[in-house]
């Protein structure tokens, strides 16, 4: 139970992620702003992603937690 409550959200938001990439047009149609808002979802979600897998992970060093991070935003 104690493995599903640290693993889970990091995995709930990569099945999230997989989600909207998988979506062929979610475009809202604001030009520039589209694209800047883009942008800055990616680098929330995908800050909050290497937060949660730092969290899950409890070691004390950033980069386990950002080579997943970064493996799976390259995937």
């Amino acid at each position: 139970m104690r493995a599903l409550s640290r693993f889970g959200p990091p995995l709930a938001l990569m099945a999230l992620i997989f989600f909207f990439s998988a979506q062929p047009d979610l475009g809202t149609g604001l030009g520039a702003w589209d694209t800047i808002l883009r942008k800055a979802a990616h680098m929330a979600e995908f800050g909050l992603l290497w937060y949660l897998w730092h969290r899950a992970l409890e070691l004390h060093s950033p980069w386990p937690a950002a080579a997943i991070t970064l493996a799976y935003a390259a995937s």
